[in-house]
């Protein structure tokens, strides 16, 4: 509540393309002179009300210069300046393919070490759930609606690729017997008996396997 005020204050005195706020994380958009205006009121009205503006997670990033970027004076000397691109509540704000691309992979990357951790619990049903609900796909599907989907390709890629591995090691225990049809009626979502048609695949499997 303390932070009202100085949102008010900021909103009153600044003139921006957009400027938004979460409890203690602001966003603002606009004119290099009007950002630094309102650094300025946060720095001074701000300790008036409790609020510290904390320096090492500001950050300022031009998509293009303006010209003032690069005047001495304007921007306190020890905040942050990425010059490829930033995060912006979880999305991208860049123009750099490298960037881009290089979040995607990451996050696809910390999805498949996740879904190797899986066959250590040793239970089949318990592994499908987490893979289901934590590996990670809510924020690729969120990059994919937030990026250029040719940025995407590859995190793509490696994350259908460690899937359908994680996948096969619940149907199968890494055994024979998957294949791109097991894949299909894995694809299929559960209230269509994707999982069921599996789970019978699986049984079926292990009886041949013993015969």
């Amino acid at each position: 509540m303390a932070s009202f005020p100085l949102i008010h204050q900021i909103s009153d005195s600044c003139k921006f393309l957009l400027h938004a706020w979460y409890l203690d994380d602001g966003t603002l958009v606009g004119d290099s002179e009007e950002v630094a205006k309102a650094l300025d009121i946060i720095r001074v009205f701000g300790s008036e009300l409790g609020l510290e503006l904390n320096i090492r997670k500001t950050e300022i990033f031009w998509p293009s210069c303006d010209g003032n970027k690069h005047r001495g004076g304007l921007f306190p000397t020890d905040i942050g300046r990425p010059t490829l691109g930033v995060k912006l509540l979880g999305g991208v704000v860049s123009r750099d393919k490298g960037f881009i691309e290089g979040l995607a992979m990451k996050r696809a990357s910390r999805a498949a070490e996740l879904m190797h951790l899986l066959p250590q619990l040793r239970d089949p049903q318990s592994e499908l759930l987490l893979l289901r609900s934590r590996m990670g796909i809510a924020k690729l599907f969120f990059d994919l609606r937030t990026c250029q989907p040719i940025h995407m390709e590859k995190a793509a890629m490696l994350f259908d690729k460690e899937l359908r591995e994680a996948v096969e090691d619940i149907v199968v225990g890494g055994g024979p017997f998957f294949g791109d049809l097991q894949w299909r009626l894995d694809s299929l979502p559960i209230r269509f008996e994707g999982w069921v048609c599996t789970q019978h695949y699986r049984l079926l499997c292990t009886l041949l396997w013993f015969l």
